[in-house]
């Protein structure tokens, strides 16, 4: 008896060690992507959404990823748009918001948030499909010239024209010629 007793403080320890030198299976994070082609629209115009998914243990090369995108506009209208079957570490395009379907335009200024959600076609340990669900915006404004321009309207500039041939013919002397 007394020879198992010194044995358990030693095979408490060999156990916590030997787990230590067991390999631990653990999941590592897909790695999707969300861009815009450009995140300043102006309102009418159309922009275009890059994704991805990386090459990873979740999504190797050989498998494959597909998805939603979900635009939610500034007032609330929903759209979304699906990416089919894409191989893992390539990129898939759609143009918003013509590819799209639901409430899809650019014509209400503000920001419009995406979620691009979906699987990779790798079953993982537990027997699913590893997934992910990335946000990213982009901004609808309406078109206006830089501050400081002035904005005069089309008689004012021909007024302001007809000035200057004016000034300048007075210089050359061809005009009150005295």
């Amino acid at each position: 008896m007394r020879t198992s007793m010194k044995l358990v403080p030693f095979l408490a320890l060999l156990s916590v060690v030997g787990l230590a030198m067991v390999p631990v299976v653990a999941a590592h994070p897909i790695n999707p992507s969300l861009g815009w082609s450009n995140i300043n629209v102006n309102a009418g115009a159309s922009t275009t959404a890059i994704v991805s998914v990386a090459i990873d243990a979740d999504c190797p090369t050989g498998q494959t990823f597909s998805g939603t995108i979900t635009v939610v506009q500034p007032l609330g209208g929903v759209a979304t748009a699906s990416i089919g079957t894409t191989a893992c570490g390539t990129s898939a395009l759609a143009v918003y918001p013509t590819g799209f379907t639901g409430v899809a335009s650019t014509s209400e200024v503000g920001t419009y948030n995406a979620t691009w959600a979906g699987s990779s076609s790798v079953i993982a340990a537990n027997g699913q499909h590893p997934s992910f669900s990335v946000t990213d915006n982009f901004i609808v404004i309406s078109f206006q010239p830089p501050p400081g321009v002035p904005q005069f309207g089309a008689p004012a500039i021909f007024i302001a024209a007809m000035g200057l041939v004016l000034v300048a013919a007075m210089k050359k002397g061809k005009v009150l010629n005295f």
